[in-house]
Parts: C-alpha cells; sequence; structure tokens
C-alpha cells in the first residue's frame, strides 16, 4: 500500500480522476492538520496510458502548488514500464557480416530496429523497421525469429528494455539507404573485427551488448546461430 498526500486544493478532485484509472482508490480522509490524504494501491497488471504518463510529467510542471506537481511526477515515474523492442541482423550473402550504425541520440553503434507495435509479431516488426531504416524490401516469409531476448537495463541513460531480435539476408538487387539520417549514420557491414572492436570499446548499443555477452563474448556463437535460422 502507497499512501500519497495531497494539498486540500480544488486540484485535488480533479487529479483524482485520471488517478482512478490506474489505481484501486481506498479511502479520502481529512486528517487532523485539514490535508486530503489518498490511500492508493497500484495495479501493476495495467500499463500506464501514454496520455496519462506526459500529462502528469509535463502539463503540471507549470501548475503552483509545487509540491503536488513533484507527488504527480513520482506516480507517473512509478507507472513507467520497460519498453519493448526488435533488433534486426541483416545479413550479407557470405552470412559473415551484418548491417550496423552510429545512432546519434547516445553515440552506440545499434542494428537496425526499433518498438514492437501492439498486435505486431516479432518479424513483423523487423520487416517494417527495416523498410523504414535502410529502404530494403524483404518479404516476410524471409525473416526469422532469434531465439533468445534480452533484458537490457542502463540506470544511468534511464534505459530498461526487452529486447526481440529477427534476422534476414539482404537482397543483392537492393541498395541500402540511410532514410533516417537525422537519427543514425551511414550504414556499414560489421564483421567480427569491426563488431568486437566496438564491443571492446564499449560503443555497442546495451541490447545488442547484453545479447553478445549471452553468447559468452564470442562472435563466431553469435553468427552461427543466426546462420542456422536462416540457411
Amino acid at each position: 500500500m502507497e499512501k500519497y498526500l495531497f494539498g486540500a486544493t480544488s486540484k485535488f478532485k480533479f487529479i483524482c480522476k485520471p488517478l482512478k484509472i490506474l489505481f484501486q482508490v481506498k479511502k479520502v480522509k481529512l486528517n487532523s492538520k485539514k490535508k486530503e490524504t489518498l490511500e492508493i494501491e497500484s495495479t501493476r497488471q495495467r500499463q500506464a496510458p501514454p496520455f496519462l504518463y506526459l500529462f502528469f510529467n509535463k502539463l503540471l510542471i507549470n501548475q503552483k502548488n509545487y509540491k503536488l506537481t513533484r507527488i504527480l511526477q513520482n506516480i507517473a515515474l512509478k507507472m513507467k514500464r520497460p519498453g519493448v523492442g526488435v533488433g534486426v541482423f541483416i545479413l550479407n550473402k557470405d552470412l559473415n557480416k551484418f548491417l550496423m550504425s552510429k545512432r546519434k541520440d547516445c553515440d552506440r553503434i545499434a542494428l537496425i530496429g526499433g518498438h514492437l507495435e501492439r498486435f505486431e509479431t516479432i518479424c513483423e516488426c523487423a520487416q517494417r523497421e527495416v523498410l523504414e531504416e535502410s529502404n530494403l524490401q524483404i518479404p516476410l516469409q524471409e525473416y526469422r525469429e532469434y531465439p533468445s531476448t534480452v533484458n537490457a537495463i542502463h540506470k544511468e541513460d534511464d534505459y530498461h528494455y526487452v529486447t526481440f531480435f529477427a534476422a534476414a539476408i539482404k537482397p543483392e538487387n537492393q541498395e541500402v539507404l540511410n532514410t533516417e539520417p537525422e537519427k543514425q549514420e551511414d550504414w556499414e557491414w560489421y564483421g567480427e573485427e569491426e563488431f568486437v572492436k566496438a564491443f571492446q570499446q564499449k560503443q555497442l548499443f546495451y541490447a545488442i551488448e547484453y545479447l553478445f555477452k549471452t553468447c559468452n563474448e564470442d562472435f563466431n556463437i553469435l553468427i552461427e546461430i543466426i546462420k542456422k535460422l536462416l540457411q
């Protein structure tokens, strides 16, 4: 059970309405100091709607009641859940290199990938992200889902994602384009030498770094798993 103290203002009734969507309200009472205490129990099974998270974090910062704002921001952080992403290995015809690029938001080297949308399969997400980020048009049936997922946590950058992976082979008659240059540098082929160097210099994006560790930090193990999926 978690207790939150709210000042007895008109804002209280206004704030309680959206909170009831996410919390089971146990009781509201006046204490001896004539301040309202709201006892609520988190409903962990439900994901906080994005509009509520933005509401608490962005709009309330302009409210005069600073203490109330801080309380609501803390509640919003408790609502936040790990993200779900998909990383995609696009391999060359020799099956010994895959496409990677340096992201401009964190200066780390990452695979093609992004967020898993509602009702998407892993391979459907992979296909969509590959088209959006590289302009490669690969049929859905040519994608294969990687057998492992990673739970990557990096508190310093407020990063927590559960990431799935998929793999496909680049069509020989198609050119790789950087269709989102504002987000990443041009795509390059990474083989064992380039990949291991990036790992040793701590330049890999968190999810692929975690995945590589599950392969005993051995590039050959990683590439052999991918080859078996595609052959």
